[in-house]
């Protein structure tokens, strides 16, 4: 592993982690967690068109790295957006470039990060969201 990798996870708060193949990795890396992957756990991103169909290769990276499939996402334009469907669905919201407001459900843990753009450009916007997940793993 190179010096940027190793710092790369170190800006995130990483402290363990498990290569997937061995030399360098040509592929995103799978980051153990503590709690089992869970079919029932769903997560509603709310996150503007533009900067949804820009990060996908990020957002898909994230996925993968907390070890949930994308079936697990339910994907929303605005906060407006999900209030039209049963909240109650999701264990998690999961807002990218927005603020929590007073609609949203309080029995959903709501996670907030900058915007995908931002995220691919800024290690620490990367790092504040890993440090929410591993706080919401915490607590499940």
């Amino acid at each position: 592993m190179n010096q940027s990798q190793w710092q790369l996870l170190d800006a995130m708060g990483v402290s363990s982690w498990q290569r997937k193949a061995a030399g360098e990795l040509l592929c995103p890396a799978s980051i153990q967690t503590n709690t089992p992957r869970s079919s029932d756990l769903m997560i509603a991103v709310i996150a503007p068109k533009d900067d949804w169909v820009s990060g996908q290769l990020l957002f898909k990276s994230i996925a993968n790295a907390i070890d949930l499939p994308l079936t697990n996402f339910r994907y929303f334009h605005a906060i407006e957006d999900l209030l039209q469907h049963t909240c109650n669905e999701f264990d998690v919201i999961w807002l990218v470039g927005n603020k929590a407001t007073s609609n949203l459900p309080s029995s959903c843990k709501i996670v907030e990060s900058e915007s995908f753009s931002v995220m691919q450009q800024n290690r620490q916007a990367k790092g504040a969201l890993w440090n929410q997940i591993k706080e919401f793993r915490r607590d499940a």
